[in-house]
């Protein structure tokens, strides 16, 4: 039922869309009420990505869809509504430059400075900025929205409340009645969104602001391209039935008039509808299709036009339904019988009819008794204002009635003479104007669901990457709440980009207030700590090197914990290589520690340390040989000689045996460890390890036993440790262990762990198994064939996943692709690209890019800003797509 138009209008003046939108009321809980006396609610679902879906996962995700549909008892309706429109860049970077602003303070200005700190955050900010504006218009970058739409009509109980209603309006009931529609509506709505979730399909229930401003946004597409705010107006508590009708009526005009403020013009052509500054047209299936698929719509979902694909879906009787096609199967029977018995030539297409009659009939009254529904589709194509590109849009529309001619083998209607009822359609709104209905069982109906597309990002975080296909700007958010870990796993083969990647993302979360710690071992992170002030390259393995680490670090050693004690006995195993302790020597090992720290509570001037528990074992061995001892005296003996090469002047006495120096407050942290021994690599990256978890725990409590205000930056107090060539770790069981925990343990204290690997196979073992599982986030880019097998078993990767990982490309200067596998928040291809100013700063490709930079940076005399500003915009910038 549309509106009825108070005032008259001149000749000349266009109606408004909101004419066409038969609302009365919506309120705080999203409960729409509209004309007819329906109430709908709204729900946003993340949809599935068929593309990598294996067979049975494909199989299940339709099951889902079709359980889904069986929800709708005869005569109700569901609408399937997905939301294609230009990413609002300026809106991106807006809401990014608030973020670096609440870290960072003001950005600078030409008669304004700001801190070292601040302004190199800034800094990082204008090459983020770079690569989205140059990326973002260049893939013409999309947001894409999914929802379920669920109209529900009040039902009528009884013979006398049917005959008292029908003589009155439908918005008009008793409060009790209404109280009840409003209540079975919710459990109806209840029903589908827990079948949608049992499909793997994140949902959520709209409220009263985000339902208003959906609808908004397809009323004013114009404007809704242009504004971050969206629509602000009153939005009602509760639909109160109790109430002067007049007063409804104003309030309805006056809410019909808040979302319609666009005008529309039926005019424009026989084809075209022009909403606002902004030219639509309307294309439908007019046949019934052949064959389907899970997904068949996604190709026409591609189009880089703005769209609105609406799928209506109405459940009808199915015994009704059935006796329907009985007696027109027994019609065509009669009819062909009878021509085969006069000697006609067959009517090829009557035969087709009959058989798909009792195909229908068979699926019908076999076991899974299959129901029928009429389906509806139609996808509003849009040329965006205020100057449409009317080519454009033609050529969107032909690729979008071929994509699903092709799919289905139907025919697709343009909508010549009937955009009106075809666009009244689209709004999402659960209304089906037009009826161009075909009538589909169920299996073919559930092909029909458009909840699919192939983003794989997190609602909030950083921008990241592009969907592809599908050209969806998507976040990364390390710390999402609906990850079980906060586990990352980057794997690539060399060349791959994964050091780039990883450059990127430590640098973006840096930027946004997090901060980092890097376990490096090829020197790949060195210029990043160039271009942060405050950022520490710290060297390790060398005896000249000013930094330590003194893994016996406790804030009282008069209470250690449990934990500390059991990770200098793993530390131990570490340093005495393959051959290990005995657990004699284990006992010995940790009454010594023991012993040590109580020592070391009685004084003053010297911190518990490797030559302490030299002495302490030396003791223990005199003491053990006075008392008739001897083998306990040799145990501990032994242990000393061992340990002597870490202690005073020992070989390794650098690595462990000195006071910890490494700085406390540095945004970027990076542990260089290329001139580490390899044979004494394990313990050193083993302390540092627990030196980081240590520092990053009482960062986050320090930070939350603090007081802030409302508007604090998502990253302050979160962390991320990068352990580069992580096979290290998992390649013992001591290091292995305490990786594993650490990953199930990091989310407690804002913690990231990031693990990388050029060849996931090195990770093959217990542990490294493990690790990689329970890895909630996984970036895969282009791996060596070889390693194809062992990453498919490894990850429990689906054939097609594993097909699409051997076809990814990394194209030098212009992107890298890769698998993302982001928890539950979906799975997909994407392509991470940046700007000549991130391209530059990350690049590690020593045969062309590292030598230039290098040159740039003596020309600049080491000012790495003014080195990468003038690769970026000289000749020397590698062409970026």
């Amino acid at each position: 039922m549309g509106l009825t138009i108070a005032e008259r209008r001149e000749p000349d003046e266009l109606p408004e869309a909101g004419e066409l939108v038969p609302v009365e009321a919506i309120d705080r809980t999203g409960l729409i009420v509209r004309s007819d006396g329906a109430f709908v609610r709204i729900l946003r679902v993340t949809p599935a990505n068929p593309l990598v879906l294996s067979a049975d996962d494909a199989r299940r995700a339709a099951t889902g869809f079709a359980t889904t549909l069986e929800k709708l008892r005869a005569g109700q309706s569901m609408q399937f509504y997905v939301d294609a429109r230009p990413v609002h860049l300026d809106d991106v970077l807006l809401r990014l430059r608030e973020e670096v602003e609440a870290v960072a303070g003001p950005a600078p200005t030409a008669t304004t400075s700001v801190a070292a700190g601040s302004l190199s955050r800034w800094r990082l900010y204008a090459a983020v900025e770079q690569s989205l504006r140059m990326h973002g218009r260049g893939q013409s970058a999309i947001q894409l929205d999914a929802y379920a739409i669920i109209p529900y009509f009040p039902a009528r109980r009884g013979a006398r409340a049917a005959l008292k209603l029908a003589s009155s309006a439908p918005l008009e009931r008793p409060l009790a009645e209404h109280r009840r529609a409003v209540r079975e509506s919710q459990g109806h709505v209840d029903a589908i969104h827990a079948e949608l979730e049992a499909a793997g399909l994140p949902t959520r229930q709209l409220n009263g602001s985000e339902a208003l401003t959906l609808l908004w946004q397809r009323l004013n597409p114009t404007t809704a391209d242009r504004r971050r705010d969206g629509l602000s107006t009153e939005i009602l508590g509760e639909c109160d039935p109790v109430r002067d009708r007049e007063q409804a009526r104003g309030a309805a005009t006056a809410l019909r008039e808040r979302l319609a403020q666009s005008s529309l013009d039926l005019k424009r052509g026989r084809h075209l509808v022009e909403v606002g500054q902004d030219v639509e047209q309307t294309i439908y299936v007019h046949t019934t299709a052949q064959q389907t698929a899970l997904g068949w719509l996604l190709e026409a979902m591609l189009t880089r036009q703005p769209f609105a694909l609406s799928v209506h879906v109405r459940a009808l009787d199915r015994r009704r339904e059935r006796q329907r096609f009985k007696l027109g199967h027994r019609r065509l029977f009669a009819i062909n019988r009878g021509a085969e018995q006069r000697g006609r030539v067959p009517d090829f297409d009557r035969y087709a009819q009959e058989d798909e009659y009792r195909d229908l009939l068979t699926e019908m009254a076999g076991r899974e008794r299959a129901r029928l529904f009429e389906v509806s589709v139609y996808q509003a194509l849009r040329a965006p204002g205020p100057k449409p590109d009317l080519e454009a849009l033609d050529e969107a529309v032909a690729y979008c009635a071929d994509a699903m001619e092709t799919a289905v083998d139907c025919k697709v209607g343009r909508g010549e003479f009937r955009q009106r009822e075809l666009w009244a359609s689209t709004l999402p709104l659960g209304q089906d104007v037009a009826r161009r209905v075909r009538k589909y069982t169920t299996t073919n109906a559930a092909d029909t669901v458009p909840l699919v597309g192939t983003g794989c990002g997190s609602p909030h975080g950083f921008p990241f990457a592009f969907a592809d296909p599908g050209r969806t700007l998507e976040r990364l958010d390390p710390f999402d709440r609906e990850h079980p870990n906060h586990t990352l796993l980057i794997s690539g083969r060399s060349g791959s980009g994964k050091t780039m990647l990883a450059n990127m993302i430590l640098a973006r979360l840096v930027t946004l207030g997090a901060r980092g710690f890097v376990i490096d071992r090829a020197g790949h992170y060195q210029l990043l700590t160039r271009m942060i002030d405050g950022a520490q390259q710290i060297e390790l393995g060398v005896a000249q090197s000013p930094y330590a680490i003194n893994a016996w670090d406790v804030p009282d050693p008069r209470h250690v914990p449990s934990d500390k004690v059991a990770y200098l006995l793993a530390l131990h195993q570490l340093m005495m290589g393959e051959e290990g302790l005995t657990r004699s020597e284990l006992a010995q090992l940790g009454e010594a520690i023991r012993a040590v720290y109580a020592r070391s509570a009685t004084l003053e001037d010297q911190s518990p340390c490797e030559s302490m528990l030299r002495d302490e074992l030396l003791a223990t061995a005199s003491f053990h040989q006075r008392e008739g001892g001897h083998e306990l005296a040799s145990v501990a003996r032994s242990l000393a000689t061992r340990l002597s090469e870490w202690c005073g002047d020992g070989s390794y006495a650098y690595l462990l045996d000195r006071p910890t120096t490494v700085p406390h407050d540095s945004p970027l942290v990076v542990f260089d460890t290329r001139r580490c021994p390899q044979d004494v690599l394990r313990p050193v990256m083993f302390s540092i390890m627990e030196y980081v978890t240590n520092t990053v725990e009482r960062h986050w409590n320090a930070y939350h036993s603090t007081e802030h205000a409302g508007s604090e930056p998502r990253f302050a107090g979160r962390s991320i440790m990068l352990i580069d060539e992580a096979w290290h770790l998992v390649s013992r069981r001591e290091t292995g262990e305490y990786a594993n925990d650490l990953a199930l343990r990091a989310r407690h204290f804002g913690l990231v762990l990031a693990v990388m690997f050029q060849q996931l196979s090195q990770a093959n073992t217990e542990h490294g198994l493990a690790l990689l599982q329970n890895a909630t986030m996984q970036l895969l880019l282009a791996q060596h064939p070889s390693e194809l097998d062992f990453t498919q078993s490894a990850l429990m990767l689906s054939d097609e996943e594993r097909e699409l990982v051997a076809r990814l490309k990394t194209v030098k200067g212009s992107h890298a692709e890769m698998l993302w596998i982001n928890g539950t928040r979906g799975r997909g291809r994407v392509s991470a690209r940046v700007g000549p100013l991130e391209y530059w700063a990350f690049t590690s490709d020593r045969g062309h890019d590292v030598p230039q930079r290098e040159a740039a940076l003596r020309v600049h005399g080491g000012d790495v800003w003014s080195a990468l500003h003038s690769l970026a915009s000289s000749d020397a910038s590698p062409p970026l797509a």
